[in-house]
């Protein structure tokens, strides 16, 4: 998904549960270094949000309280994993398998996540998204960063906890999927937790991701 980077457009979706130890993971390709929002957790305590710090760091906020990575943990147009572990007062960002920062501030019961956010977000793409109801150690997060993209999340050792798969396919290349994703609805391909396109922006698929046509 190619997120605007100068509207509100943004993907919203919930996690069918209240949360407090869990994982998301995801792949992000940032178009130049940030300050934006790249993912933001819903429900639980407020102003809890990834951004990015302007010079290739990342930022974690939970309930306004800040830690930012060292610089240059992530690089403009490269695709990096990036990985959000959720788990009351151990809270961590790895990025690419090596954990980037910690944050301590007491965090849970979340409900749900927005990608983005109804303000400037974060400026390029998303793909291969995972949602575990469990807080993955740092071998978990490796075998998940050692798969790259080609993962099929029913294949980590933790897929007996797999909540939500949002693969961001249209199957331009392959009927990797029955359904296609479309312009409105990314589908979660193992529950039924579905991301909706909110906000201003039409979308549209091309060359195998998806566009908003209204900004790009």
């Amino acid at each position: 998904f190619d997120m605007p980077n100068t509207s509100d457009g943004r993907l919203e979706g919930s996690f069918g549960a209240t949360l407090t130890a869990f994982t998301v993971s995801f792949w992000m390709k940032p178009s130049s270094a940030t300050v934006s929002r790249i993912l933001e957790l819903d429900g639980g305590h407020a102003n809890t949000r990834i951004q990015g710090t302007g010079t290739g760091g990342v930022r974690f906020l939970i309930n306004g309280s800040a830690q930012n990575s060292g610089n240059g943990v992530t690089t403009a147009n490269c695709s990096d994993q990036v990985t959000v572990v959720i788990n009351g007062t151990s809270n961590k960002i790895y990025v690419n398998g090596v954990l980037a920062v910690s944050n301590t501030q007491a965090a849970g019961g979340f409900t749900g996540l927005t990608i983005g956010a109804d303000a400037t977000n974060f400026d390029d793409t998303y793909d291969e998204m995972y949602l575990f109801n469990v807080a993955l150690t740092d071998p978990e997060v490796i075998e998940l960063y050692a798969a790259a993209a080609f993962l099929d999340p029913r294949d980590h050792s933790q897929a007996a906890n797999l909540v939500s798969w949002w693969a961001f396919e249209d199957n331009s290349f392959g009927a990797y999927f029955t359904t296609n994703d479309t312009t409105s609805t990314i589908r979660d391909r193992v529950g039924s937790n579905n991301l909706s396109k909110a906000g201003t922006g039409t979308g549209a698929f091309v060359n195998g991701r998806q566009l908003d046509t209204s900004v790009n």
